[in-house]
């Protein structure tokens, strides 16, 4: 949805532009050669950086930030999105609370590690005196992976009275799970995703989840690119706030976790 929303804004501007994509031989760094910019999507490796920057200086990072004097970024505001969260199933009465995070497809491009959402949800659920190291779990990133991750804690009977998600396609595979399992939401537990992707609505119950303004960051992305390439010397900084949505599946605690 990011590079959707930079693709309306190019195509309203009538510019040329391609996309290419992350693979198992990395990108084809040859293919960027003679673009005026690049509008760049998630977290690159240092040596990626160099292949940019030899190719352009006009580059926007989108969702990492790995040089603010150089690079113009755009950013969402995740620690206010997971201190959103942590003071929601607080004021629930919420004080066992999990945590399944989003497996980074490539852990070593992430180069914002002090912004890591691990670290984010372990300072506000201790904030909270709601953080159990026993209920802190890494996932994958689909629906399949929230499914066999939430049926695998039904199974251990280690449960919390909610859990916060990285994601919604696996909050919704995790909403799947408890279904099946006779685990009613939010009667016995309450599950928060992240993102407002479209389906989140529209899940049974409706999903209580984190916003993100992603094809807005995108058409952001474009202008902050094109007014570097139009002379703009000093990069800025972006930060897109987030927004929780409660919907129907966060209620308050029932006192029964074990």
């Amino acid at each position: 949805s990011i590079r959707l929303g930079a693709e309306k804004r190019i195509n309203t501007a009538k510019i040329d532009f391609f996309v290419i994509h992350d693979s198992q031989e990395g990108y084809d760094f040859a293919k960027l050669n003679g673009v005026d910019g690049i509008i760049a999507i998630g977290h690159f490796s240092k040596e990626e950086i160099t292949n940019l920057h030899a190719i352009t200086p006009h580059i926007v990072f989108v969702n990492s930030d790995p040089d603010s004097s150089l690079y113009d970024s755009l950013l969402f505001d995740g620690e206010s999105a997971v201190k959103q969260v942590s003071e929601h199933l607080a004021s629930l009465g919420h004080k066992d609370v999990g945590f399944i995070g989003v497996q980074p497809i490539h852990p070593k491009k992430a180069i914002d590690f002090d912004e890591h959402r691990d670290t984010l949800v372990e300072k506000y659920f201790k904030a909270h005196n709601m953080y159990h190291a026993k209920h802190m779990y890494q996932g994958g990133k689909t629906y399949k992976d929230g499914y066999e991750i939430m049926k695998t804690i039904i199974d251990s009977d280690i449960m919390p009275t909610a859990f916060f998600i990285g994601n919604d396609s696996m909050a919704i595979g995790a909403l799947t799970a408890l279904y099946q399992s006779g685990i009613r939401v939010p009667e016995h537990l309450s599950i928060v995703g992240y993102n407002d992707i479209t389906n989140a609505e529209y899940s049974q119950p409706p999903l209580t989840t984190v916003k993100v303004h992603t094809e807005l960051m995108g058409e952001k992305a474009f202008e902050l690119v094109y007014d570097r390439i139009k002379g703009r010397d000093i990069p800025l900084k972006l930060i897109s706030p987030t927004q929780l949505i409660i919907r129907g599946t966060t209620s308050t605690a029932n006192g029964k976790s074990n």
